[in-house]
């Protein structure tokens, strides 16, 4: 790996309300925030209570090769996560 490479990072922030596919899209950092006031899971097994946050992270030059199903298993109108995707490119 060359040392000498910088890279800038770009960020993707958005909310989601129902349960969501979130696709890799070369990202190399997702991080998922519950803001709602309900649990939500990812991919089936991992448990997300409402005021907690989950991140996938990657070094910058390697990207995440999976994709993210973001599913709330009540019907409570609290459901809400904050999703922050990373990109890294070389400058």
């Amino acid at each position: 790996m060359n040392k000498d490479l910088k890279y800038k990072a770009i960020y993707k922030i958005y909310q989601i309300t129902t349960g969501s596919v979130i696709d890799r899209n070369d990202k190399s950092r997702v991080q998922f925030l519950n803001t709602g006031t309900v649990d939500a899971v990812i991919n089936n097994c991992i448990p997300l209570p409402a005021g907690s946050d989950f991140e996938f992270k990657e070094h910058h030059c390697v990207q995440i090769e999976t994709d993210f199903d973001i599913i709330f298993p009540g019907t409570d109108t609290g459901n809400k996560i904050v999703v922050i995707e990373t990109y890294y490119e070389t400058i």
